[in-house]
């Protein structure tokens, strides 16, 4: 990975550097396989418009999916409530 020469003021308090060092070599993904992912998707006749790749970002995403019903559920009848009255 490389890294800019001049860094900007407004993010001297992340280290990037340090984070991406740590976790070099210990990510779940492989970088292969997701290249050869990107590729089949890119060949396909109909991609889906969206995907994740990785059994981390499937969880993340599966998890919001979830947060968000049950947002949504909870207030079904305030959301209703917006339509015109018959």
């Amino acid at each position: 990975m490389e890294f800019p020469k001049h860094r900007l003021d407004d993010y001297d308090h992340l280290d990037a550097r340090e984070r991406m060092s740590k976790r070099h070599g210990t990510q779940g993904g492989d970088p292969l396989k997701a290249g050869k992912a990107i590729y089949d998707l890119a060949m396909m006749k109909d991609p889906p418009p969206r995907i994740v790749l990785g059994s981390d970002a499937f969880d993340l995403v599966m998890t919001k999916l979830d947060d968000y019903r049950q947002i949504y559920t909870s207030f079904e009848q305030f959301s209703r409530s917006t339509d015109i009255s018959e």
